[in-house]
């Protein structure tokens, strides 16, 4: 499938890469050497399709929990006392109506993995959502948990 560059890049949590540089180090070397941005975007070419998909999916996610941890409040601020947007809930409705997960849980493991790759989505956000569900009878819960999809 694809090709390895026998590298492995490596991104501590507690400082943030930059232009000037990350760990790199060899697949054979556990010695971190310090590589730039432009050494990156080049052993990233040689990448097959699939694999700089992968990377900047998990680039993507990095950056995103980063810039959670680094400034809370602003995600604070967006969701404080928020009820989810309507075209959000008719979306999750849809999607739930395919998937179908029959106990409350599977609903939130589902719309966990709705919002993966846009950087995922809290438990706060997911209970929001479920209570919106169930307010506008998309779903119904019974008193064991079972969920159930009225026509």
């Amino acid at each position: 499938m694809g090709r390895s560059t026998g590298l492995r890049l490596t991104v501590a949590a507690s400082r943030p890469a930059t232009r000037e540089g990350v760990s790199l180090a060899h697949a054979n070397n556990d010695q971190g050497a310090r590589v730039t941005y432009d050494e990156i975007a080049a052993e990233a070419e040689k990448l097959s399709y699939r694999d700089k998909f992968r990377l900047a999916q998990l680039l993507i996610q990095l950056a995103r929990k980063e810039e959670e941890e680094n400034h809370p409040e602003r995600r604070a601020a967006a969701a404080a006392g928020k009820q989810p947007d309507a075209e959000l809930v008719e979306y999750v409705a849809s999607r739930l109506l395919k998937l179908k997960p029959g106990k409350k849980e599977g609903v939130f493991n589902s719309i966990g993995a709705m919002f993966q790759f846009q950087g995922g989505v809290s438990d706060a956000d997911k209970e929001k959502l479920f209570a919106e569900l169930v307010r506008t009878r998309r779903i119904t819960v019974d008193a064991a948990g079972r969920v159930s999809y009225p026509s």
